[in-house]
């Protein structure tokens, strides 16, 4: 996997933590890649599209909703709460465990990936460039949306990636 495609992961993965309204979801095989969205959710007017707008409106209510103490930046522990409530419904769902050690590395990769200012906490303001390096990403043919289409092609480029 090539630095990018890792900042792309990491940055979905980072993002999908601070929500667990879509945990079902995951496991119902819904998300294109792990930590992804539910498209019908981010895809506000039902067009069948995806725009960078609301793929934005969709992150920041994630976030709002995981920063429990409202203080602007999700620590460490946040995320990890957030984190352990969707792995848990994820494992009620699929029978996937997960260890303490494996959450804490993650936990420690993205803290390390997007706490630019090294405080301990991420901010809105450090996630935006993945959120918008994401889109990008999703968006294959570059017509400024991104398809169902094109997050089932991620989604299959992840999973044999992450297979092989």
């Amino acid at each position: 996997m090539n630095k990018f495609t890792k900042s792309v992961v990491l940055g979905v993965a980072a993002i999908g933590i601070v929500s667990v309204a879509t945990v079902g979801a995951h496991a119902a095989g819904k998300h294109s890649m792990r930590g992804m969205f539910n498209f019908e959710k981010v895809d506000a007017d039902a067009d069948g599209f995806i725009t960078q707008a609301e793929l934005t409106t969709h992150h920041n209510a994630r976030f709002t909703s995981a920063d429990v103490n409202a203080d602007g930046a999700l620590t460490k522990d946040e995320l990890k709460v957030k984190m352990e409530a969707r792995l848990k419904e994820r494992q009620e769902k699929t029978g996937k465990t997960y260890s303490a050690d494996k959450i804490e590395k993650r936990l420690n990769r993205m803290m390390g990936k997007f706490d630019t200012n090294k405080d301990g906490k991420l901010t809105q303001a450090e996630l935006p460039k993945h959120s918008e390096r994401m889109f990008e990403k999703l968006d294959a043919d570059k017509d400024g949306k991104i398809s169902k289409i094109e997050v089932d092609a991620m989604k299959k480029k992840h999973r044999k990636k992450s297979e092989g």
